[in-house]
């Protein structure tokens, strides 16, 4: 889970990234295994898979458009920040534990 400010700021990037790549959608998702957890995105649902780009050990972004090979690694490079900003939220929320997720401990605290 990300905060709103931040959520708001992967829309703007995600819908800078769709304007000045030509992409019908993109969204990041932080990976949880084998699955992924939604962020945030830019652009209507689509029905075809995404292109992903892994962007660290927890964080991918996702595509629906054409992105060259050199494009991806620009990508890759432009989004650091913005990864790293993620990341360090993503991991001081994981370190405060599970208040405030909605989960119950064994005592019944949230």
């Amino acid at each position: 889970m990300i905060s709103e400010t931040t959520k708001r700021a992967l829309e703007v990037e995600c819908r800078r990234l769709c304007e000045a790549w030509g992409l019908r959608r993109a969204y990041f998702a932080q990976v949880l295994g084998p699955r992924r957890h939604f962020l945030a995105g830019y652009g209507p649902m689509e029905a075809d898979r995404p292109e992903p780009l892994r962007l660290s050990e927890s964080l991918v972004l996702l595509w629906h458009g054409e992105l060259t090979v050199e494009a991806r690694e620009a990508l890759r490079y432009d989004l650091e920040a913005t990864v790293r900003r993620v990341e360090r939220e993503l991991a001081d929320r994981e370190a405060a534990g599970p208040a405030g997720d909605g989960c119950i401990d064994e005592k019944g605290n949230t």
